[in-house]
């Protein structure tokens, strides 16, 4: 399990140096307003497993075409009564594979979906 708390103002990349699954703090600030780092996504997880994002804290961009979680190779994501989830395009991006999202909090995409799953998937 990796946890994440803090702020990070260029996102969170998942990759080779993160252990599935993910925790974002309930005190963690993740936002990717500044470029264009993996479309603007606030958290991008590489194709390399299907990830477990469980999500306390507050993820956001408004980077033009970001989202605010994008998991390229399926995977889930469980967010929390205190989760916040904001992207401009979408909220929860899930594709490559079938994927799931738990919500418990709020997740939003400003301009195309909360939730799009480019492979199928579920939502509770």
């Amino acid at each position: 399990m990796t946890d994440f708390s803090g702020t990070y103002l260029s996102g969170i990349v998942l990759d080779s140096t993160v252990t599935s699954p993910v925790m974002i703090g309930a005190t963690a600030v993740v936002s990717n307003n500044l470029g264009p780092t993996y479309s603007g996504d606030a958290v991008y997880g590489k194709p390399l497993t299907a990830w477990e994002v469980i999500n306390d804290g507050t993820i956001f961009t408004s980077y033009p075409a970001g989202s605010g979680i994008e998991l390229k190779a399926g995977g889930s994501v469980t967010n929390n009564s205190t989760g916040s989830i904001t992207g401009h395009n979408d909220g929860v991006k899930i594709e490559g594979s079938a994927g799931a999202v738990i919500n418990f909090g709020a997740i939003s995409g400003s301009y195309i979906d909360g939730v799009y799953f480019g492979a199928g998937g579920t939502i509770t």
